[in-house]
């Protein structure tokens, strides 16, 4: 029966096109029933579709009522509108239907239309624009849904286009509830069982500066330490900039986002040092899982600001640097620097309980990457060398000219920021000629085995032989 009647509606629908001007009425009429029918009705969708004749007439028609429409003979916008309705009706649930469509190019001629709709709608706020683009956005969704092969044609289309032709974000942008959700749909089912579709979609709008905006929406009240869909947002952002994203006068927005980001963790990492520095335990698996959880994506959002804000510094144009500057990340540096765990090697194992060991090991690589975001920032910068010596970061940066294994390369870096640091400089050179040693601090690891330090006249450290040992 649905053979039949499937068989009569393709060769009828074929007859009128023909002559469509003469016979619009009819065309109408006759794709409204098809319309009517193919929305519930899921065995007549398959058999239309498998009528070859059925895509070869209704392109036709397709193809002549676009060149109409576009031409602004509105006398075929029902055509138009029916013709939209069937795409949406037509592919549902059905991938033989969605594969043919696409093979024909129905989604392409959809996408000029509703190009020419949304001109019309903005410029005229005609409802029977709106219609049609309502219509056409839930129908390339429904040409994927379910689809992995159709999915993968049109994500690699829509992820190549330049700003101009991307009719993804122009529907996206609409104002209508009905077309938003229908391109909101038609993202996540390219998306939801894909994770490089998923990554893909996140680094295309962190290209569009749209990371501010994303991050922001991702927080929870009352919480200070990132949350895990935030990290995940910043290791995206870290790879970027490890990979593809350029730093330029774009990045503004960014740079802004990342520095109050950062500030706003900072009172609590400090505290959360503070605790170790006075061999405090820290959270571990026997604890409250929540606290265990905030602390771990407090280290790690900690790790990542630093690792992003460390790039920018270091590959920043004017404008960035000069906005990390007025963010204060110099004084953050500092401060954060001053109250960072002492530095760990194996000497100093046989000092400190296990405990401790283990959660200084827990802030790694935070020194290094303080120190080393100081010394990019110094470069060739007088008023940053400026503000280093007057927050007395320079006796600091010293203090890490030495091994430290939880944060490997830290003298290499520790060299570099005080070259920076003093370079073109008078006033920094003069302090660092002017520091003298005060005295000796006794190593209990020299002093188990009779040696003690000293301070000679000379300024230079000896080393004398305690002989009650």
């Amino acid at each position: 029966m649905e053979y039949t009647k499937s068989d009569v509606i393709v060769q009828q629908l074929g007859n009128y096109s023909n002559d469509p001007l003469n016979n619009l009425d009819s065309i109408i009429k006759l794709l409204k029933q098809i319309t009517f029918t193919t929305q519930s009705n899921l065995t007549y969708r398959e058999t239309l579709g498998n009528k070859f004749q059925f895509w070869i007439v209704t392109t036709k028609l397709w193809e002549w009522s676009k060149e109409k429409f576009l031409k602004e003979e509105l006398i075929v916008l029902p055509i138009v509108l029916e013709l939209v309705r069937l795409f949406r009706n037509i592919v549902a649930a059905v991938s033989e239907n969605q594969n043919q469509a696409l093979e024909h190019k129905w989604n392409k001629i959809t996408e000029e239309i509703l190009w020419y709709s949304m001109l019309k709608f903005n410029s005229e706020a005609d409802n029977n624009f709106i219609s049609i683009i309502r219509f056409g956005s839930q129908a390339l969704s429904n040409a994927i849904t379910g689809n992995a092969g159709a999915q993968e044609i049109i994500w690699s289309d829509y992820t190549n286009r330049n700003e101009s032709n991307d009719i993804l974000s122009e529907l996206v942008k609409c104002e209508d509830s009905v077309v938003l959700t229908g391109a909101l749909i038609l993202v996540y089912n390219c998306v939801h069982e894909s994770e490089s579709r998923r990554y893909a979609l996140v680094s295309r709008l962190i290209d569009f500066s749209l990371f501010p905006l994303l991050y922001d929406s991702l927080s929870q009240p009352q919480r200070q330490a990132p949350t895990r869909h935030q990290i995940i947002l910043l290791k995206i952002l870290d790879s970027k900039f490890f990979s593809s994203l350029k730093i330029d006068e774009f990045s503004i927005s960014l740079c802004v986002c990342i520095i109050r980001a950062f500030h706003s963790i900072c009172h609590q990492v400090i505290y959360s040092m503070q605790l170790v520095e006075n061999d405090s335990i820290m959270p571990s698996k026997s604890q409250d899982d929540q606290q265990h959880e905030g602390s771990r994506l407090l280290y790690t959002g900690l790790v990542l600001f630093l690792q992003c804000i460390g790039k920018m510094s270091q590959e920043g144009d004017k404008k960035v640097r000069e906005c990390l500057f007025k963010e204060g990340i110099i004084a953050s540096s500092i401060c954060k620097a001053d109250k960072s765990l002492p530095r760990m090697t194996k000497a100093t194992d046989t000092q400190i309980s296990h405990t401790f060991q283990q959660a200084s090991s827990g802030f790694a690589f935070i020194k290094r990457d303080i120190v080393k975001i100081i010394g990019n920032m110094a470069y060739e910068n007088k008023i940053v060398q400026d503000e280093v010596r007057e927050l007395g970061g320079i006796p600091l940066i010293l203090n890490q000219c030495n091994i430290d294994d939880n944060n490997p390369y830290i003298r290499e870096h520790a060299i570099f920021a005080l070259r920076n640091i003093l370079i073109h400089n008078p006033e920094n050179q003069k302090l660092v000629e002017q520091l003298a040693p005060i005295e000796t601090v006794q190593h209990s690891a020299l002093q188990d085995v009779g040696i003690m330090t000293e301070l000679g006249k000379d300024g230079k450290i000896k080393l004398t032989t305690n002989v009650r040992k």
